[in-house]
């Protein structure tokens, strides 16, 4: 770093309030400052005159006179006169939740932070009573109760063909109609319980989207107040001709660019409520509104004894596996019990289309089938095997930030105790705080994820999106 070794002579022209300013001179003789030096000396001393807002957690000293003070070697100005310093935080450290940020003080002339979009607010909304009101507002949910009664009743009348069937072709006829409709029956309810418990899942989803999205909207409100802070900085430095106006655009920009992320998120939280609504079946007045989410979600790493077994739950509730094998079964019964077919008048083996399948047709659409169960239960292995080293190595990351928050942790109480010393500035210190909150906020959503995740892997009949094995 480049030492200013002459006599320096500076006014701190600013009252930094954005643009008006008035400082008492400061006038030092034989200085060797490094630019480092110079910059901590510059900040404290806005920070003691109340000049540059400071975190509203922390203290701010009067402001000095404003009448001419001293001639003072730059080696004795006093330092930032700063509470005593809390000890550095403990290894068990509890991580400060992103809606405790203290919110930063923007000095007056800079753009205030965008006001959230104006919704309405509706009282607390849990995922079992959203659950609720979107299964009753699911039309492929009602149609599937709704042939409940209609495939109960097939049912009933194949088992009276069966009963009431006499020639071998009637015999078979009845019990191909019985399978047939004790297998639509049967995909049916487990189709209505899929998509029930798929509803659900998704409502989860969508309440972790919009709870993780406004979380990221606190934390760049409070990026948007530092980004107001630095800017101040930046104007102070390029009026002491310490910075170029290109360090000045650079920190407007970055105040621009956390405006924009703002109105972002606020779209995004917005368009997702009225997804969440619309899902429940509001009306047109009540697609905007807002809820306070109640979300419980517990993280905890995956533990599977046996995959093996894991994966054949999967496959025992696929419902397309319980299909093609179905299928499989009525065409080799039908097989079996096949009958080269004769004109009943005639005794002429009756031969074309006329005859219906040939034995050889009725094995090969068996062994269609089963070729496709086979390739289903493949499928689901797959997945599943995907879905836990997707966890294992979504908890491998989890760790590993954890780690990397505690470091911070341990870096804000060397920073906090320097802050005491006056050899850093109070924004440094809060720049810190802003990382560790992002760093938390990071976390949590990589631990919510995780246990969504999670809900899937353990249950067999939860789509997962994108997934091939498991589908309707």
């Amino acid at each position: 770093m480049k030492l200013l070794n002459r006599a320096l002579t500076f006014t701190l022209a600013a009252s930094v309030a954005f643009g008006a300013v008035f400082v008492a001179p400061i006038t030092t003789t034989a200085v060797n400052w490094g630019d480092l030096d110079l910059d901590i000396a510059i900040i404290q001393h806005l920070e003691r005159t109340g000049q540059l807002p400071v975190a509203p957690t922390q203290p701010t000293p009067p402001a000095a006179p404003a009448e001419a003070a001293p001639v003072i070697p730059p080696s004795q100005v006093p330092p930032q006169t700063a509470p005593p310093a809390p000890p550095a935080p403990p290894a068990t450290y509890v991580p400060i939740p992103p809606s405790q940020v203290p919110p930063q003080t923007a000095p007056a002339a800079t753009t205030p932070v965008p006001p959230a979009a104006p919704a309405v607010v509706a009282g607390a909304l849990t995922v079992a009573e959203a659950a609720n009101r979107a299964i009753r507002n699911d039309s492929a949910i009602a149609n599937s109760e709704g042939n409940e009664l209609a495939l109960d009743e097939a049912v009933r009348r194949a088992r009276e063909d069966v009963s009431n069937a006499v020639t071998n072709t009637q015999i078979t006829n009845a019990n191909v109609d019985l399978m047939n409709a004790e297998l639509q029956r049967s995909l049916n309810i487990r189709d209505t319980r899929i998509q029930r418990e798929n509803v659900e899942f998704n409502i989860t989803r969508s309440f972790n989207a919009i709870l993780s999205h406004q979380a990221d909207l606190e934390i760049s409100r409070a990026n948007l107040d530092m980004a107001n802070r630095e800017l101040a900085i930046a104007e102070l430095r390029l009026s002491l001709g310490m910075a170029s106006d290109l360090d000045v655009q650079t920190a407007a920009l970055a105040v621009t660019r956390a405006e924009t992320n703002i109105e972002i998120l606020q779209g995004n939280i917005d368009r997702a409520f009225r997804d969440l609504n619309s899902t429940m079946g509001a009306g047109a007045t009540g697609l905007n509104q807002h809820h306070t989410l109640v979300l419980e979600l517990a993280y905890e790493p995956v533990v599977v004894t046996n995959i093996n077994s894991h994966i054949q739950r999967f496959m025992d509730e696929s419902i397309d596996i319980v299909r093609a094998e179905g299928q499989a079964r009525e065409a080799g019964y039908r097989a079996d019990n096949f009958v080269t077919p004769h004109d009943y008048m005639t005794g002429i083996i009756v031969t074309g289309r006329a005859s219906g399948a040939t034995y050889d047709e009725l094995r090969e659409t068996q062994s269609q089938h089963l070729r496709r169960a086979a390739d289903t239960r493949q499928a689901v292995r797959d997945g599943v095997v995907r879905q836990y080293n997707d966890l294992l190595n979504m908890e491998v990351n989890i760790r590993a930030t954890e780690l990397e928050l505690a470091q911070l942790v341990r870096q804000l109480g060397v920073s906090e105790s320097s802050l005491e010393l006056g050899r850093t500035t109070q924004i440094e210190v809060d720049r810190l705080r802003l990382q560790i909150a992002e760093m938390e906020n990071s976390l949590q959503q990589a631990k919510n994820n995780h246990s969504i995740q999670r809900i899937a892997f353990n249950n067999p009949r939860i789509i997962m999106p994108g997934a091939q094995a498991q589908q309707r």
